[in-house]
């Protein structure tokens, strides 16, 4: 995260378009695993941007996201 702005969006955009389609078809993951950084720099916007283009559609599509399937390694 925080390194070229649109390439991360829209590789974030596909992860959240697949992980939908398959809810959608009744497999929803068990666990989902954040592995690497995410924020480039540390900064708040970094974050944010994490937040906002990936967690909160997660938390929405899967509801026991934060509470029981995220592991950030």
């Amino acid at each position: 995260m925080g390194k070229e702005g649109y390439s991360q969006v829209s590789i974030i955009s596909k992860i959240v378009k697949n992980i939908k389609e398959k809810i959608e078809n009744g497999h929803e993951p068990d666990f989902v695993f954040i592995t690497g950084d995410i924020a480039n720099k540390g900064l708040k916007t970094e974050y944010d941007s994490f937040l906002e283009h990936l967690i909160v559609p997660l938390d929405e599509l899967m509801p026991t996201l934060l509470t029981d399937k995220l592991f950030m390694v």
